[in-house]
C-alpha cells in the first residue's frame, strides 16, 4: 500500500492488467538528470521555454507538437532518419514538413550520448551517425519518450508459475496464463501496446469469466489492429505497408493506390491539402492488406478500412458505396475506382494490343 502496509486479497479469479511502464534507455549521466516520461511531464507547472525528446515515436510526435503549440521551442532527437518509422514513409514526409513549417527541429539519425543538469538547464550531448560528429545542445525540461515495458517485475510470478516472455505475461487462445485461475490482458501481455487491443482482450476474458466455459471466446489475434498518432494530422494505420506487402507477397502481386487529398474537394475547402490516403492491395482480388490515412480525422476515417478488412469486402466493392459529398472520406472511394483504371483496364488495353 501507499502507506508501507501490506494487504492480502484472495479470489477464485486473479486478472493481471498491470499494464506498461515507460521504458529509460541507459545513457550517460540521464539517471542523475531530471527528465520526464509522457506519465510525469504532464505534472510540470509551467509550459518550459526549450524542450528536447528523446524518441521520435508516436508518444514523442505527439507530444513535441502539443509543446510547440503551446510556446516551447521542441527538438526531438530521433534514432532512425525519420520520424515514425512503422509508418509509410510518404507520412513521415507529411508529418516532418508539417513539424518543420511549426519551427520543431528534428535531428534525425543521431542518437543521445550524455545528458547533464548544469545551472538549471539541461545539457545534452548527441552523436550525429552519418559522420560520428558530436553536438551538444541546452534545453530547460527533457522528455524521454522511447517505447514502454510490461510492469512485470515487481508481481514475483515465478512464485506462483506464471510464464513470461521477454515480451510480458504468456497467455493462451483464452487468456488464460499458465496457472489457469490466473488471467492477463493489455500492455503485460505484450501483444500490441494499445488501449483499444487491452480493452478487446479485457471483454474476452470477461465473456470467459462470466459464462460457462463452452460458451467463452478466444483472443482474436488474426484481425488487423488499427493505430492512430495523434498529430495534426493525424496518421491512422491498419495493416501492412507497401514494402511489408511486397516482402510478404511480391512485388507483382501487389497494387497501391493513393490519392492526395489535394484532389478531394471537402480538403481543398478546408484548406487541409497535405495530407492522403493509401491502399495496399492484392493486385488482381483487390483485398486490403493494409492502409494508411494522414488527415485532420484520419482514424476515424480508417474504421471504414478497417471494417472492410475484418470482413474480407475487397476494395473494388467500395467504389460502388454511396459516400457523402463533400467528405474526407471520398478520398477511400477515389482510391477504389482505381482498381478499375489503373490495375484493371490497362491490362486488358495490353491484351487487345496484342490481339
Amino acid at each position: 500500500m501507499e502507506d508501507g502496509s501490506e494487504r492480502k486479497v484472495t479470489g477464485k479469479n486473479i486478472v493481471i492488467a498491470t499494464g506498461s511502464y515507460p521504458f529509460v534507455p541507459d545513457i550517460k549521466g540521464l539517471k542523475d538528470c531530471p527528465h520526464c516520461t509522457n506519465e510525469t511531464i504532464f505534472d510540470l507547472a509551467d509550459i518550459p521555454k526549450s524542450l528536447g525528446i528523446i524518441g521520435g515515436g508516436p508518444i514523442g510526435s505527439e507530444l513535441a507538437q502539443a509543446f510547440q503549440r503551446l510556446g516551447s521551442q521542441v527538438t526531438i532527437i530521433q534514432h532512425g532518419a525519420h520520424l515514425l518509422k512503422r509508418e509509410e514513409f510518404e507520412a513521415q514526409q507529411v508529418i516532418e514538413e508539417v513539424f518543420r513549417k511549426e519551427g520543431i527541429t528534428v535531428k534525425g539519425n543521431c542518437e543521445p550520448v550524455e545528458a547533464k543538469h548544469l545551472d538549471g538547464v539541461i545539457q545534452l550531448t548527441i552523436r550525429h551517425k552519418a559522420d560520428n560528429r558530436e553536438e551538444t545542445f541546452e534545453v530547460d525540461h527533457l522528455l524521454v519518450s522511447t517505447g514502454r515495458r510490461p510492469s512485470i517485475e515487481k508481481l514475483n510470478l515465478e512464485h506462483v508459475g506464471v510464464q513470461t516472455h521477454k515480451r510480458g505475461v504468456e497467455v493462451d487462445k483464452y487468456g488464460r496464463t499458465s496457472q489457469k485461475h490466473i488471467w492477463a490482458v493489455g500492455d503485460v501481455v505484450g501483444h500490441a501496446l494499445f488501449t483499444h487491443v487491452a480493452e478487446n482482450e479485457a471483454r474476452t476474458v470477461l465473456t470467459n469469466l462470466l459464462l460457462p466455459w463452452p460458451l467463452g471466446s478466444k483472443l482474436d489475434r488474426s484481425q488487423a489492429i488499427p493505430r492512430v498518432t495523434y498529430t495534426d494530422p493525424e496518421i491512422a494505420s491498419v495493416g501492412l505497408n507497401e514494402e511489408q506487402a511486397k516482402d510478404a507477397y511480391g512485388t507483382n502481386k501487389i497494387a497501391t493506390y493513393f490519392v492526395p487529398f489535394s484532389e478531394v474537394d471537402r480538403a481543398i475547402t478546408t484548406g487541409r491539402t497535405e495530407g492522403f490516403v493509401k491502399i495496399v492491395t492484392k493486385k488482381w482480388s483487390s483485398k486490403i492488406l493494409g492502409a494508411t490515412i494522414v488527415s485532420p480525422r484520419g482514424g476515424e476515417m480508417l474504421a471504414q478500412l478497417t471494417t472492410a478488412m475484418r470482413a474480407n469486402v475487397p476494395l473494388r466493392k467500395l467504389a460502388s458505396l454511396i459516400h457523402a459529398y463533400p467528405t474526407y472520406s471520398l478520398a477511400i472511394r477515389k482510391a477504389a475506382d482505381q482498381w478499375l483504371t489503373k490495375t484493371i483496364l490497362p491490362n486488358l488495353l495490353k491484351i487487345v494490343g496484342k490481339k
